[in-house]
């Protein structure tokens, strides 16, 4: 068992930070009288070649941003060569372009009449796509003209808009190429349910007409998955129609990591389902229990992956594109959107808002069931490579809800393997990464390993009882908030059903 933990870093705490200063004093060429320029070339550090970046000024009172540029509250879309023609005085910035990239923290210090031209240079750290890794965001409500530029921006390969807007493009032609490597692909083609008790998104679909609020978020299910290329995922695992939708065996995807989770403050909602609120409080409590809920699901046998979303899009949500994000691992050497789809549901991914976490166990991607018997343990062969900005709370290995390793990131990489892991009962495993940031919950976490031993998969009696009892509290909200109940009632009893049966078929604690 060995371990790989790449940490970009230049100091100890593993945050990386470039300072730039751009001192520009009077010049004779200026244009309009006390009005200075300055033209900032964003490039790649080893190509040189133009980039597009997101960049954000830190003490701006008002944001400034370029002629056509591209801004989203207090983020700007920068695009290769940018004329700025900024206020008097200094003005500090942090430029990203998304995890992958160095994060590059500088000030320019603008005079009366400055005119100069300067270059800024992005590191690509660990390229993703080389070790066949390729990145998603399923969660924006920008129409998907803008989506695509912003999504360059990112370093994304697949970005989802839920705006059916019916307005032309207004750039068909980005000013800066994708990676040759990506898989260029933006959809406008996703439909995000809102409406109370739901928050599904339905990837490949869009509702012939806005459903009313009568209409049971299961009856859009129902519809949706009739077309074969349709992908359902839960965008609010929270939402009071989970316990329903997991029950319909339509569900393709959970969004664990999702527009809860913002980059700089926790987002406080009322969930219906919050067994320890002590456990489950704090800067970091929704987010765990959100996590939480998604291994009950596991618990429960449902094998669904996980996925990610931002929501970018609205300037009053702190957040930007690509924040959440999956990466699906594609075998192949030009793989296509359809390819990354399939790997998505097939759960060969990992999710992120920090940290690149690549893991295998035995050689094999997230997703991949190992096959047992009784008497005989697998023994877990761990390969895992890491990037890191924040300092690292710990690095841990959970089996079926259960914490089977732990250390901090330190210790491990001293150590420089994992110890002797035994798996001798079916379930699941994940490895996960938690970072000490304070704001928020923010960590990387695999999609689950399986094991079947004897080939029988592992169903909780306490994971499905968690959603029985889901399910009867969201039935005794529907009758009392929905404006027709009966519309529902089908849906609830094909639940109670369904979840009757797991639990005559569970066979662990």
């Amino acid at each position: 068992m060995k371990v790989f933990s790449h940490l970009w870093s230049n100091q100890l705490h593993f945050v990386f930070s470039g300072l730039l200063a751009f001192y520009l004093f009077a010049a004779k060429t200026a244009t309009v009288e006390g009005q200075a320029k300055l033209t900032i070339a964003f490039v790649d550090d080893e190509t040189s070649a133009p980039i597009a970046a997101r960049l954000e000024l830190l003490d701006a009172k008002k944001v400034f941003k370029p002629k056509n540029s591209l801004s989203v509250g207090r983020l700007i879309l920068v695009e290769g060569d940018t004329l700025w023609t900024p206020p008097i005085g200094t003005h500090r910035f942090v430029l990203e372009k998304g995890p992958e990239h160095d994060v590059v923290q500088g000030e320019f210090v603008i005079e009366k009449f400055a005119n100069d031209e300067k270059s800024v240079q992005l590191k690509h750290r660990t390229p993703m796509r080389m070790e066949g890794w390729y990145s998603g965001d399923l969660l924006s409500t920008l129409p998907v003209d803008l989506l695509s530029r912003w999504q360059r921006g990112e370093n994304l390969d697949i970005a989802c808009s839920t705006n059916a807007s019916d307005k032309p493009l207004q750039d068909k032609s980005p000013k800066i190429p994708m990676d040759p490597m990506a898989l260029q692909t933006t959809s406008s083609g996703s439909y995000w349910d809102r409406r109370s008790g739901s928050g599904l998104v339905l990837h490949g679909w869009q509702p012939a007409s806005v459903p009313t609020t009568a209409v049971p978020s299961s009856q859009l299910l129902v519809e949706a998955k009739k077309q074969e290329n349709t992908v359902a995922e839960i965008q609010s695992l929270w939402a009071r129609d989970v316990p329903i939708w997991l029950a319909s065996k339509r569900i393709d995807l959970a969004q664990v990591l999702s527009d809860h989770l913002l980059p700089n403050e926790a987002k406080s909602l009322q969930t219906i389902r919050n067994p320890d609120p002590i456990r489950f409080s704090g800067t970091k409590g929704l987010g765990r229990l959100v996590e939480h809920i998604y291994w009950q699901m596991l618990e429960a046998g449902l094998r669904i992956p996980p996925s990610a979303g931002s929501g970018f899009g609205d300037p009053k949500i702190d957040t930007h594109l690509g924040y959440n994000r999956v990466y699906a691992h594609l075998d192949s050497t030009s793989p296509k959107a359809t390819d990354w789809w399939q790997g998505l549901k097939s759960g060969n991914t990992f999710i992120t808002n920090g940290p690149l976490l690549r893991a295998t166990v035995l050689g094999n991607y997230p997703g991949h069931v190992f096959e047992g018997s009784s008497g005989r343990a697998i023994d877990l062969s761990i390969d895992l490579k890491l990037a890191v900005r924040d300092r690292v709370e710990y690095l841990d290995v959970i089996h079926n809800n259960r914490t089977l390793y732990q250390a901090r990131l330190e210790e491990h990489v001293q150590r420089g393997e994992f110890p002797p892991l035994l798996i001798q009962e079916s379930g699941w495993v994940v490895i996960r990464v938690v970072t000490e940031h304070e704001k928020s919950y923010r960590i990387a976490t695999t999609a689950p390993f399986y094991f079947e031993f004897n080939s029988q998969p592992r169903i909780s009696r306490k994971g499905v009882e968690f959603f029985q009892v889901w399910l009867e509290e969201s039935a005794k909200q529907i009758e009392k908030e929905t404006p027709d109940p009966t519309l529902h009632r089908p849906y609830i009893e094909a639940a109670r059903k369904f979840w009757q049966q797991r639990m005559e078929m569970a066979n662990a604690d």
